[in-house]
């Protein structure tokens, strides 16, 4: 897998864009000591519409997909594309399925195993399938890095805060950031010990389990859940089950197209966290160290 090749490609396939505000209000408490600031991904630190690769619009991956191949000198007519979305949706949720009848409550998918055994592909070779993805997923999402995520950072990190990623992912979702931001995830700040991605864990959002993984990370360095800060834009996947494990929960209410309240769902009903922001720079005003 050439790295440096897919993070070229997502440069060349996604714009700028500015998010689109909300109607909530931030709610900034008091400040108090934190000592680990966690983040989602997908919703928070990039803008996007969608969860990563799994958009509702089948015609805009029809589209994406077909482009994918084309960029790749794949001859489209020889694809079923409605076929192979179909094929690729199917999979995820019969994997999800089986993985979840062997005891994983929320269970994440090989994704490139997934579009390697996708009957309509089978054109396409093996060693093309992370480029396919990477095509297809930045053609379908278009990322773009939040607004005010390097001064976040800067300010956490000359602060001593220790700073890491709990994410719902795949594995361009790293090179995304990195290829966005022109740095490694250590450059941008990001301590790569604390970076928990979905794929690398095989288990996903809401589940706590996983954020349990990054709590035991956390304690191993004599930081305790009251001193993390958790960051995300989904009430169910993000708020309700890092506050499980105890740690200070924010939700992330900067772009319309992926605050997730989840209303209609009982866990998040009477649910509140303990702060709500509309702009990454907001952020460092309740850590104590302002």
């Amino acid at each position: 897998m050439n790295t440096e090749d897919l993070a070229n490609r997502i440069v060349s396939l996604t714009e700028e864009k500015e998010p689109i505000p909300t109607s909530q209000h931030a709610l900034i408490p008091n400040a108090k000591r934190i000592k680990a600031v966690m983040l989602d991904v997908y919703g928070t630190l990039l803008i996007t519409g969608t969860e990563p690769g799994l958009a509702s619009d089948s015609g805009t991956e029809h589209r994406a997909l077909q482009d994918a191949l084309n960029a790749l000198g794949y001859d489209v007519s020889k694809t079923d594309i409605p076929a192979a979305i179909e094929q690729l949706h199917e999979r995820i949720q019969h994997s999800h399925k089986e993985q979840r009848e062997k005891g994983i409550d929320y269970p994440e998918v090989d994704i490139l195993a997934i579009w390697r055994a996708l009957p309509a592909l089978t054109e396409v070779s093996d060693d093309d399938i992370p480029t396919l993805i990477t095509e297809f997923v930045s053609r379908v999402e278009k990322p773009w890095l939040m607004p005010g995520l390097a001064e976040m950072m800067d300010v956490l990190n000359s602060n001593g805060i220790a700073v890491g990623i709990i994410s719902n992912a795949q594995f361009y979702t790293p090179i995304t950031l990195e290829a966005l931001t022109g740095q490694s995830l250590h450059e941008i700040g990001f301590d790569p010990e604390l970076c928990f991605f979905s794929y690398a864990c095989n288990i996903a959002k809401p589940s706590t389990k996983f954020y349990q993984l990054a709590a035991d990370k956390l304690a191993r360095r004599g930081i305790a859940p009251s001193q993390v800060l958790y960051i995300g834009n989904d009430m169910l996947k993000d708020v309700y089950p890092s506050m499980q494990i105890g740690f200070n929960s924010a939700l992330f209410a900067g772009d319309q197209r992926s605050l997730r309240l989840r209303e209609d769902d009982d866990r998040c009903k009477n649910l509140h966290p303990d702060a709500v922001f509309t702009h990454l720079s907001q952020v460092v005003h309740c850590l104590g160290i302002l």
